[in-house]
């Protein structure tokens, strides 16, 4: 039996479950948090206050905004500007290619009229009392120039809202800062569950729905069963380009016998940049189990493994699974 406490506006309560699914969801990183130098005036939001601000309490933000991040919600804040009538005089990318897909971001820029500057940080934002630009800095060239605005988004570098697991039993992933999974999408500690954004950060919220789906379809059996045994499995890790990879636990014999087992949300890899002509190999020790080349890799997107086609014959359940990136 699990315990946890709860805080309303009437009072904290206490509560006992045998078993609990955590779908806490993500956030995105605060300017504070990226540590982007400058005073604190008004007109710096996240997409997330972006979309309150414009979709709920139907107010206009600024008149001219700056987008810091290119992964694919920074499109969504592209769309969420427009409609509240915000001009859009650039979008900013550290790395040398834009974090989503191109296609769309393209045709944005096209149809809104705005620049985007890859390959380029942000040095500081300008203003006191209200923003009245930001200051960035080519990295090939260290050119600093100046954009005026009166308005920064600061989109994506989601985190998962794992404030619940601290200090607790459950297993954390250095990868992702969000608990550790098995297929069935249980914690470390047997019969606490998660699933969702919690898992890793951003992803499609219907691929999150679905995980949610399958986490209490896994609850329900084993309610059913009266079984809270944990099955023995192999870790899977990842190493950079490579984000993450979710599950972190496979079992091999289960493989093709759950539903949705080769489609989403299967045991998945997202990218930190956007990558192009490669290979990805899976290892076990100094056998290799699996290689897959690639075209390209879009930063932020999720990734299906073909795990199925993994020679888990060779596995090595005590080193486990690492996954690497060749360029």
């Amino acid at each position: 039996m699990h315990s946890f406490q709860s805080l309303s506006p009437q009072r904290a309560r206490s509560h006992k479950s045998r078993f609990i699914l955590l779908a806490t969801g993500c956030f995105e990183r605060s300017r504070q948090a990226r540590r982007i130098p400058g005073a604190r005036p008004a007109g710096i939001f996240t997409t997330g206050t972006l979309q309150e601000l414009v979709n709920h309490r139907l107010l206009r933000p600024g008149k001219r905004a700056v987008i810091i991040g290119s992964e694919h919600v920074a499109l969504s804040s592209v769309l969420t500007l427009r409609r509240a009538g915000v001009s859009i005089v650039g979008m900013v990318e550290e790395e040398p290619e834009i974090q989503t897909h191109a296609l769309p971001s393209e045709v944005m820029r096209r149809l809104y009229g705005f620049p985007i500057y890859k390959n380029t940080s942000v040095k500081e934002i300008l203003g006191n009392e209200r923003v009245e630009g930001i200051e960035l800095v080519r990295e090939k060239t260290m050119a600093h120039f100046r954009v005026d605005c009166d308005t920064v988004i600061v989109t994506g570098k989601f985190r998962p809202e794992s404030s619940l697991i601290e200090d607790t039993p459950i297993e954390s992933d250095t990868a992702t800062d969000g608990p550790a999974v098995d297929m069935d999408f249980m914690t470390s500690v047997p019969n606490i569950f998660a699933a969702g954004n919690l898992l890793r950060g951003a992803d499609m919220h219907d691929l999150c729905a679905l995980e949610g789906k399958l986490a209490a379809q896994s609850i329900i059996k084993k309610l059913t069963s009266m079984d809270v045994g944990m099955e023995a499995g192999i870790s899977m890790k990842a190493e950079p380009p490579i984000r993450y990879v979710v599950p972190q636990k496979i079992v091999p014999g289960k493989l093709g016998k759950r539903p949705f087992s080769n489609l989403f949300p299967g045991p998945a890899v997202q990218m930190a940049s956007t990558l192009k002509n490669g290979t990805m190999e899976a290892w076990s020790g100094s056998e290799k189990l699996w290689k897959g080349r690639f075209r390209k890799l879009i930063a932020n997107s999720r990734y299906p493994l073909p795990v199925h086609k993994f020679h888990w014959n060779r596995a090595d359940f005590e080193h486990g699974v690492l996954l690497k990136i060749k360029l």
